[in-house]
C-alpha cells in the first residue's frame, strides 16, 4: 500500500470509528452538506453561541469536530479548555480573538474567514464577535469542557 493510501485508509478509519450527527452507526462514512447542519443550544453557552457535533462525542476521549455559530455582538469571557488537541478554522465572518486571563478588547486580533489557529491546552482566551455572526469549526482530541477564569463569568450560573 502506497503512503497516500494508507494515509486515506487511516483517515477512513479514524473517522469511521466515531459517532456523528448523521451517521450513528460507526461503519458509516460521514458526509454531511451545509445545509444539512443542525446547530443547537450548547450547555456551556445558554444563551448565545450553538454547535453542531459534525463527528465523534466532545464529551468522550478520542477525535470530535464540531462547528460553532457565535451570534453577532457576543463576548466571550476569558476561558480555558483541556482538550489535548485544538484546532480551529474561522468559516465565516470574522471573530476578534486573544489569549490572556483577563479580557482586554485592546488585544483582540481580527481572524476573518479562512483563518486557521490552534488553542493550546489550558491556556486562557477570550473572543468577541462585531456586526455579524461568526461560525467556526474546531478539531479536537477529547473530552472537553470549559472552565471560565473568573467563575462570575460562567453563563452556565446566570
Amino acid at each position: 500500500m502506497r503512503t497516500t493510501e494508507r494515509f486515506l485508509a487511516g483517515l477512513v478509519a479514524l473517522f469511521a470509528s466515531v459517532p456523528v450527527q448523521a451517521a450513528q452507526d460507526a461503519t458509516q462514512i460521514i458526509h454531511i452538506a451545509p445545509d444539512e447542519v443542525t446547530f443547537s443550544a450548547n450547555p456551556a453557552w445558554p444563551a448565545g453561541p450553538q454547535t453542531a457535533v459534525m463527528a465523534g462525542d466532545p464529551s468522550r476521549p478520542g477525535p470530535y469536530s464540531v462547528r460553532v455559530r457565535i451570534p453577532a455582538h457576543l463576548t466571550i469571557m476569558p476561558h480555558s479548555h483541556p482538550d489535548e488537541i485544538r484546532m480551529v478554522t474561522v468559516l465565516s465572518g470574522t471573530l476578534y480573538y486573544s489569549f490572556g486571563d483577563e479580557f482586554d478588547e485592546r488585544k483582540l486580533q481580527p481572524l476573518a474567514a479562512g483563518t486557521f489557529m490552534t488553542e493550546p491546552k489550558g491556556i486562557p482566551h477570550f473572543a468577541q464577535t462585531r456586526d455579524e455572526d461568526v461560525i467556526v469549526q474546531l478539531f479536537a482530541i477529547g473530552p472537553t469542557g470549559t472552565t471560565y477564569i473568573n467563575p462570575a463569568d460562567d453563563p452556565r450560573k446566570k
